[in-house]
């Protein structure tokens, strides 16, 4: 890093000083968006984990239902 720093100042001192304040500026901000993001994504993994829960216990239901009506039309055959 220090390197790449030297190399920076020795090429172009004014792009060296700008990038060593945008740098900064740009790491904390990219910091503080995903720590956003992340709480964002998780409350849509946990609605979405409702919902395919939601739907998994209808489909259960929807078996339930079928296997019972087909009992009772073979027990009235």
């Amino acid at each position: 890093m220090v390197g790449i720093l030297f190399i920076l100042f020795t090429i172009d001192i004014k792009l060296a000083f700008y990038l060593t304040l945008l740098v900064p500026l740009i790491v904390i901000s990219i910091i503080l968006f995903s720590k956003i993001m992340r709480n964002a994504f998780r409350t849509i993994r946990q609605k979405l984990a409702e919902s395919n829960h939601s739907f998994s216990e209808a489909l259960t239901g929807i078996k339930i239902i079928q296997t019972t009506a087909s009992q009772n039309s073979f027990l009235q055959r």
